[in-house]
């Protein structure tokens, strides 16, 4: 059984000690470590220019949704589940995330020292940006900016260096437009990075994502919980059920990669100058995606990615590829990503770098729905984003040859 003790809440601190399950640590020196299930573990995160807005609600939300979650020690580690809370726990936030567990293939059972109907009542206003540092995120934070009259931005980087930031745009500058450092405490995971944001008391909260994040598939993947806006309206429901009037959103979940690349780069250069999607000669297939959207839009990789790599990773990728063409990683998370990263490999393979994988590229790569918006993915999206997005491309239901395209399968 999972234990969950009461949190440490200060102005700029908010963390939580759990134990009873083994999971996998990030420590302050940046290195992973197994922590045995007996070991007391530590998640939150640190303020670093701002002060914290607890809510009692936060204590009974936050564990759940770090522990359920991509990265946490339950996803695709445990079929089943006990979970303890040491304190108070609101019935309506232990029923949703029973629910939800079972949509990520979890059964869950969720026991506490008392169970409670305690309600908030939070009026909220403005909107937030989770910011993350890659380019979906730089895109919103450049719309949000130029279209709407107010955003709050906060910066949370990937792993709990205390004065590290994603430098959006350059740090002083962020800083001086508002925006919130965050450093993570020990758990690596995207809702850890999301929470400071889900905490701003603003009406309206800004996650990044893309086609690939929406698609549904059962048990549900480990980027749709916390991506896809049917997973996303839900959570919504629930945080106003509790009092809270606030809405999460991932308006880009409607653009492939390369079309949130090429907005990026010829939109805003300013904040794609700062694009930080992959470490330098990082040998991942993430560093040969972020190339082929770049490359397909005439767009300079090698500030990442060596010419001599992208080769490399290239022969690779096809050859993996051709080996097993449903190999789309764990519950298919990266069909869409991976079938976008065809179907550019297809569509380029006339340029000199694809010389020695271009006899092997089938035909059936080709797709140019890799060229759409797919408004259908985000049916409540901002009409001011789909303004923009409308600039660069054209919805793939206008085209007269939509029905021939991939469309990826969504719960709307």
């Amino acid at each position: 059984m999972i234990n969950i003790y009461p949190p440490n809440k200060e102005k700029r601190k908010y963390f939580f000690t759990y134990s009873g399950i083994e999971s996998l640590e990030i420590g302050l020196d940046g290195w992973y470590k197994t922590s045995s299930a007996k070991e007391e573990k530590q998640f939150g995160f640190t303020a670093l220019n701002y002060n914290i807005k607890h809510l009692e609600i936060w204590d009974n939300i936050y564990p759940l949704l770090l522990l359920l979650g991509d990265g946490g020690p339950i996803f695709d580690k445990q079929n089943e589940v006990s979970i303890h809370f040491n304190y108070s726990l609101n019935r309506k936030v232990k029923y949703f995330f029973i629910s939800r567990a079972k949509d990520m293939g979890i059964s869950l059972k969720i026991t506490a020292d008392e169970i409670n109907d305690n309600m908030v009542k939070i009026s909220t206003k403005g909107n937030a940006l989770s910011f993350g540092g890659g380019k979906d995120s730089r895109l919103l934070y450049g719309i949000l900016n130029e279209k709407f009259e107010e955003v709050e931005t906060y910066s949370a980087p990937l792993n709990p260096h205390p004065n590290s930031t994603l430098f959006c745009l350059d740090n002083e500058h962020f800083v001086n437009k508002g925006g919130k450092n965050v450093s993570p405490v020990c758990r690596n995971t995207i809702w850890n990075r999301i929470m400071p944001s889900l905490m701003s008391q603003k009406k309206n909260i800004y996650l990044g994502g893309n086609l690939g994040s929406v698609e549904l598939v059962t048990p549900w993947h480990q980027i749709y919980d916390i991506l896809s806006p049917a997973a996303l309206k839900e959570f919504s429901s629930l945080l106003k059920a509790v009092g809270i009037d606030t809405n999460l959103y991932s308006p880009a979940g409607m653009l492939p990669h390369n079309i949130i690349q090429k907005i990026l780069y010829d939109r805003y250069p300013e904040i794609y100058r700062y694009q930080n999607s992959t470490a330098k000669e990082d040998r991942s297939e993430k560093n040969l995606g972020v190339s082929l959207s770049k490359l397909y839009h005439r767009i300079d990789f090698r500030d990442h990615c060596s010419e001599k790599l992208f080769v490399e990773l290239l022969k690779d990728f096809v050859q993996s590829q051709i080996t097993n063409e449903k190999a789309y990683g764990l519950r298919n998370h990266r069909r869409v990503i991976r079938k976008e990263m065809r179907a550019i490999i297809y569509h380029m393979q006339n340029h000199s770098l694809f010389a020695e994988v271009r006899p092997q590229i089938p035909s059936s790569w080709k797709g140019k729905w890799i060229d759409f918006i797919h408004s259908y993915a985000v049916p409540d999206i901002d009409s001011r984003f789909l303004e923009i997005y409308k600039e660069y491309a054209t919805d793939i239901d206008e085209h007269p040859d939509s029905e021939k395209m991939m469309h990826v399968n969504v719960k709307n």
